[in-house]
């Protein structure tokens, strides 16, 4: 399995920090939290993990209506220079694997559509996943440790260039073993999801 997915990150976004002073240190800048502004404040970022594997990072460029992400841009920036090429990989290893994408239109899943012959054409056979289902995707876990690393930082990143170094530099830390107790607990997932018809699991 190749699971994949989409995240923003947003500049000045680190959860909620509290502040201890004592009397008379009100004003103290030791004591004041300091909020960043800028116009250009969130970037979406596209990655994808296997057991013992991820792939490399994708800052996604939209060219649609107001910046958005475009069918285009996915195939362009994602599916030719990363998927494709990791998929023929695996399988000249003797692999089959399947490429886990969301609902989302930018993937090009619905109907037949171009994108989607693409991609059969090319190898890529997505597995189904139905609409409106649990997420059960290991990469969250993935993004979720990603998130709190970046927030943990002894300096928040205050620029787009700092955001997009401190997600790399974290990204490239991150080691399989973080993930693959994620993907080896999928069948369990599967079940309790099953047995809870779709409502919240332990997981």
């Amino acid at each position: 399995m190749v699971w994949s997915d989409e995240c923003s990150f947003e500049l000045g976004k680190g959860g909620t920090e509290w502040v201890t002073h004592t009397q008379g240190e009100r004003f103290c800048l030791d004591c004041i939290q300091f909020r960043f502004r800028s116009g250009s404040s969130k970037v979406m970022i596209w990655g994808a993990i296997g057991y013992g594997w991820k792939s490399d990072l994708v800052f996604l460029e939209g060219h649609g209506p107001r910046g958005g992400v475009t069918i285009e841009d996915y195939r362009q920036q994602v599916l030719e220079p990363i998927v494709e090429p990791s998929i023929r990989g695996m399988r000249e290893w003797g692999e089959e694997p399947l490429f886990m994408e969301d609902g989302a239109t930018v993937h090009g899943n619905s109907g037949k559509g171009k994108l989607r012959c693409w991609k059969l054409e090319n190898g890529i056979v997505s597995m189904s996943w139905p609409p409106s289902s649990p997420d059960f995707n290991p990469i969250e876990k993935v993004w979720r440790i990603l998130k709190q690393r970046i927030k943990h930082r002894d300096r928040m990143p205050r620029t787009m260039e700092e955001l997009k170094k401190a997600i790399c530099d974290e990204w490239d830390r991150l080691d399989p073993r973080e993930w693959d107790q994620y993907i080896e607990s999928m069948p369990d997932r599967m079940k309790e999801g099953c047995k809870r018809h779709g409502l919240q699991t332990q997981y």
